[in-house]
């Protein structure tokens, strides 16, 4: 969490990001900086309900964006030209976007990757046999 900018941490409210931001929340002298990204017209893939609870519990500098079809699409040659290989991933358009945000208010920002899954934190995984 040492920076020459204020750090803050993408939340979604899922596994991974909200340990982080409690984690960072237990060191931190000040409100943890947070954001979560949604879609426009698409309240069922937004997880602002979750993120706001644990942006609530752990008293953080909450800040959300939503984007539309749109933004996405004006992110995509960006994401092609930093990821330098092919990644199948939906969520690589909106998390540049996403990122965007901090720098737009002088800030830093962490991610984290993989602790939803690991946990089986998504519906999609409910609709899973073995």
């Amino acid at each position: 969490m040492m920076s020459d900018v204020p750090v803050g941490a993408f939340l979604s409210g899922g596994v991974d990001s909200s340990t982080n931001v409690a984690l960072m929340s237990r060191v931190s002298t000040t409100p943890v900086n947070t954001f979560s990204i949604g879609y426009e017209g698409s309240a069922a893939y937004n997880e602002f309900s979750w993120a706001r609870q644990i942006a609530d519990r752990f008293h953080t500098a909450h800040r959300e964006l939503v984007i539309g079809a749109r933004d996405f699409w004006q992110a995509v040659p960006g994401v092609i030209h930093h990821l330098d290989e092919p990644v199948g991933g939906r969520s690589t358009s909106p998390c540049t976007y996403c990122a965007a945000g901090p720098r737009r208010w002088g800030e830093g920002d962490s991610s984290w990757e993989g602790g939803d899954e690991i946990f089986a934190g998504y519906d999609q995984y409910l609709r899973i046999e073995a």
